[in-house]
């Protein structure tokens, strides 16, 4: 079983490069950082954790950050949300910290909430993810073949003859981000895992649904025509048992292959991280 941290990163924590090289050291294999985009006054969530993603810095600068200390530490986004992003931008800063880490980004994307943080209108979660499906395509596309041109419902661009021939290699694995909780949300996180993604990220499901899902995902890859073994499932804020060694076999068995624990300030801190280590590294 792998074990990684997501870190929520403000102005007030320890510096990304400390954590990430003490992360290293003891031995995690993926350092995560979530994105959050400022939040309005009227979101309707606690003012304690309005104030925390409000000041939440930019996951792809901290992650650089990351990866310029380490050598061996997975970095990624925990996730990022698509709809909000500009598809172009965004695969270029992928692709980016990509090259610069040796090939160690995880791309976790997700759907985020239905609030536009621009202050435009809501949209549904079927809208949504809507966007992040064709959004993926064409950020693989923007890696694999830059010249090629592209035609969907949320974008459509001309080839670009004067782009880089040369593909992105290795390209990142993506992570879908959801799927935790309600039964169209879970059927949908899986069928977007199988068409697009190379994992599955849910968030706070506990060892006995996950192994129903996992179940589920494995006749949806053997129907698609997809190998099985190919899908990566890492659960974020795992359900913990009475003891670690216990709350790894329970997710062993159900079929996960990497625990992510979540840490907020002001729990982002070397002591936390060492505490983890000592329970779950040791």
């Amino acid at each position: 079983m792998n074990i990684g941290v997501s870190l929520s990163f403000t102005a007030n924590t320890p510096r990304p490069e400390v954590l990430a090289a003490r992360c290293e050291e003891l031995g995690f294999e993926t350092l995560f950082v979530p994105t959050f985009y400022a939040l309005p006054a009227n979101y309707g969530t606690t003012l304690s954790s309005s104030e925390v993603y409000a000041g939440v810095l930019d996951s792809f600068c901290v992650l650089q950050m990351a990866a310029t200390v380490t050598s061996r530490l997975k970095v990624g986004t925990g996730v990022y949300p698509l709809p909000w992003s500009d598809p172009f931008h965004l695969a270029n800063r992928a692709r980016t910290l990509a090259l610069y880490s040796g090939g160690r980004f995880v791309f976790g994307v997700g759907a985020g909430e239905s609030d536009n943080p621009a202050g435009g209108r809501a949209m549904s979660a079927a809208q949504r993810w809507s966007i992040v499906a064709e959004y993926v395509r064409v950020i693989k596309q923007l890696w694999s073949t830059p010249r090629a041109g592209f035609r969907g419902r949320w974008v459509s661009f001309a080839p670009h003859p004067r782009a880089s021939l040369l593909p992105l290699c290795p390209r990142p694995p993506i992570l879908i981000g959801a799927g935790a909780v309600g039964r169209l949300a879970s059927q949908r996180a899986l069928r977007n895992t199988v068409a697009l993604a190379e994992g599955w990220a849910p968030v706070a499901i506990n060892p006995r649904r996950l192994s129903g899902q996992v179940a589920r995902l494995k006749r949806m890859c053997a129907e698609a025509g997809r190998d099985f073994s190919t899908v990566d499932i890492s659960v974020f804020a795992p359900q913990e048992a009475p003891t670690p060694r216990r709350t790894i076999e329970l997710y062993a068995a159900a079929g996960a292959h990497r625990l992510v624990f979540v840490r907020q300030p002001p729990m982002v801190s070397i002591q936390a991280l060492e505490l983890l280590a000592r329970n779950y590294l040791a």
